[in-house]
């Protein structure tokens, strides 16, 4: 829950106590948590200014599209991850393929090569589920949650704090 308290603060530019009005926000994860402590020192900073609500909601962009980001250079993980396995599985099946054996014996020869690419392509596969999972599902809910808590605190920060801003 947000709140925007105002404080008595002692300011040594002038002469007695002056009013800052900051916000006080329980914040649900890291991510929040410093976006509030930059609208804070925005705040601090430009007391007795116009503040003007285009540079809050930029704090907030820039820090959200920020964790977007990472987030999404990590989405393909598992499906590098599952081609690695796979190459990983081809090569240790040629080494454990018997080169040396001629006629009807080559079958048997090259076993460990067929069993090599079938765990191979198995991660593979595992690798492309676990991707499209995540990048389908998983991220788009919360991708979608976290627009819409984006949109709740922008216009908490409207409703609430810009209307105290003003006085």
């Amino acid at each position: 829950s947000g709140n925007v308290e105002e404080i008595l603060a002692y300011d040594n530019d002038e002469e007695g106590n002056i009013s800052i009005t900051y916000l006080e926000y329980v914040p649900k994860s890291k991510v929040l948590s410093t976006i509030v402590k930059y609208i804070n020192v925005y705040l601090i900073k430009n007391k007795g200014a116009t503040i003007d609500f285009h540079i809050i909601k930029d704090i907030v962009v820039k820090h959200t599209e920020t964790i977007e980001t990472q987030i999404e250079n990590t989405i393909p993980a598992p499906l590098y991850l599952g081609l690695a396995a796979t190459m990983i599985g081809i090569i240790i099946g040629l080494f454990a393929v018997d080169f040396s054996v001629k006629g009807n014996d080559a079958l048997d020869a090259i076993q460990p090569l067929i069993n090599g690419v079938k765990w191979a392509m198995s991660a593979s596969v595992i690798g492309l589920l676990i991707t499209t999972v995540f990048s389908i599902k998983i991220y788009k809910d919360a991708q979608t949650e976290a627009d819409e808590e984006k949109s709740g605190f922008l216009s908490m920060l409207q409703s609430e704090l810009m209307p105290k801003m003003a006085k």
